[in-house]
């Protein structure tokens, strides 16, 4: 026997609702589906790459009757945005320290950077520390190994981009801002200069860095 009557009307009425919400969430995924792949074939979007180098050290001296360390670093960090259609605006903190971190210096930088170009910073990080240690042994390790440095001319530095936050402009629109994390190799052989070695430049002197994209946030008006 069958029914009819308004509670089967009902049922049936909310099958085809429920029926129609899907149909158009189906074709609202296809339709932002394929404007992304549009989008992406246009745009064509690539990483910005990073590359740390010329690098050199006009002084680096360990005082034993202060533990004080004198350093004088030169080097470059080279920003190149191979985008066609994109420009990068940056917000970013260069870290630079031995390969104990027992200094570190910093520089704060913001700018923007425009298609296919670029972009070439100088860095020059000098001054003093005073350096303390765990203990005897910890301290009898660093001298020795500075000093093996030293007499070949050539010291290990790390260069880090940290706190790096880049936001895309296309046309008039920022679109998202990213946190990528880059990761940067360290400089094995950044040489001491002096007078007999004035033009000297080691032949591993520079490091590309990786650079890995995740998105925080999606669109943003401009300024």
């Amino acid at each position: 026997m069958t029914t009819s009557g308004p509670a089967s009307a009902g049922c049936l009425c909310c099958c085809l609702i429920i029926s129609w919400i899907i149909k158009i969430i189906i074709t609202i995924s296809i339709v932002i589906g394929l404007a992304l792949l549009f989008f992406w074939i246009i745009v064509n979007p690539h990483k910005m790459k990073i590359q740390i180098g010329e690098a050199s050290l006009a002084q680096f001296n360990f005082t034993t009757t202060n533990d004080t360390l004198h350093y004088d670093l030169n080097f470059d960090v080279a920003i190149q945005n191979p985008n066609k259609m994109m420009g990068f605006f940056y917000d970013m903190v260069v870290v630079a320290s031995d390969q104990e971190n027992n200094y570190v210096h910093s520089k704060w930088e913001v700018f923007y950077q425009g298609r296919k170009t670029t972009t070439t910073m100088l860095y020059n990080f000098a001054g003093k520390r005073e350096l303390y240690f765990g203990d005897s042994n910890e301290r009898s390790r660093f001298i020795k190994r500075f000093e093996e440095e030293k007499r070949r001319g050539m010291f290990a530095i790390n260069v880090k981009i940290e706190d790096f936050r880049v936001r895309v402009r296309l046309g008039k629109i920022r679109i998202g801002v990213f946190q990528p994390k880059v990761r940067c190799d360290p400089l094995n052989n950044v040489a001491l200069l002096s007078d007999h070695n004035i033009g000297k430049k080691a032949t591993q002197n520079s490091v590309e860095c990786q650079v890995q994209f995740k998105a925080t946030s999606i669109m943003e008006p401009l300024d």
